[in-house]
């Protein structure tokens, strides 16, 4: 740290690293999102393949929530949102709504083999707002790919690639569809 001319206490330069996961056990922290939410910090969010946890491959959904200072408001090593057997990764959707609470779109193996699309809205102090597992929005045999997740008026929109078309979803506050199975964009001869 180092004085700046008028400054009564240490400046932190933006070269300083901030470890948020730093395990020692070969655990392998991967594709890390950062989402601002005004003067009041943001989240940051990653894949965790933690070898110290069931099931031994699995990248795991993790976030944490930080400072305006940047400094970690949640335990060091962040909060599981979702614990995953996912043997690789793919993009996901992070996101901050009005209310400061974290938005997660990401493909979901605790209910079956085949990877669904689940969203979750974890809440400032590591709450689960949509319950233990969130709000699943496939439950089918369709290969489901990069989910996104968005703000809008009160709400969130999710989206996804499935079984060859866009599919997008708007979930109110209490994580409930609003588009009844979703809207689906397709085109006759193109595979989304």
């Amino acid at each position: 740290m180092r004085r700046q001319p008028g400054d009564s206490g240490p400046r932190i330069l933006p070269s300083i690293f901030l470890p948020l996961a730093d395990n020692d056990n070969g655990s392998d922290q991967v594709q890390p999102k950062l989402v601002p939410f005004g003067t009041a910090g943001g989240y940051v969010s990653w894949f965790d393949a933690n070898p110290a946890t069931p099931p031994v491959i699995g990248y795991d959904v993790f976030y944490q929530r930080l400072s305006e200072k940047g400094y970690e408001k949640l335990p060091h090593g962040g909060n599981m949102i979702a614990d995953l057997s996912n043997s690789s990764t793919e993009d996901y959707g992070l996101d901050v709504d009005s209310q400061g609470n974290a938005l997660v779109a990401f493909l979901d193996t605790r209910e079956g083999s085949n990877q669904q699309i689940t969203a979750a809205k974890m809440g400032p102090g590591a709450q689960r707002l949509w319950g233990k597992l969130g709000v699943q929005l496939t439950n089918d045999s369709n290969s489901h790919f990069a989910p996104k997740v968005a703000t809008t008026d009160g709400g969130i929109i999710v989206a996804w690639t499935g079984h060859s078309n866009v599919v997008a979803q708007k979930l109110n506050a209490q994580g409930q569809a609003q588009w009844g199975a979703g809207v689906v964009f397709s085109e006759s001869g193109y595979n989304y």
